[in-house]
């Protein structure tokens, strides 16, 4: 199943992406990328292989690293990444991004 990132999805990445390079190094951000692959080929392949949003009933979360995760939603026939986050984050505040750019989800 195709897998797109939304623009938030996308943003956040690009965040992360930033950050790790910044404060760690060319080499963990390679790693971060490689093992995000890693989970989109997961979800593409096993779209519920990682489990239900316990505060939004049609999302899935998947844990990309201890301190990572993505949230996302199978449509009809793709797979979109709703958002990244950092796991020790309020959820409510994630909610709160993702409403401000989907509305209700």
């Amino acid at each position: 199943m195709k897998v797109a990132f939304s623009n938030l999805a996308y943003r956040k990445l690009e965040q992360v992406s930033e950050y790790l390079e910044e404060e760690w190094s060319e080499k963990v951000k390679k790693k971060f990328i490689a093992t995000l692959k890693e989970k989109i080929e997961q979800i593409s392949s096993f779209p519920e292989s990682c489990i239900k949003s316990d505060f939004h009933d049609n999302l899935r979360m998947c844990i990309i690293t201890k301190q990572t995760s993505l949230l996302y939603r199978i449509n009809d026939n793709e797979i979109e990444v709703i958002t990244l986050f950092d796991n020790r984050t309020n959820f409510k505040k994630i909610t709160t991004e993702i409403r401000k750019h989907y509305g209700r989800i």
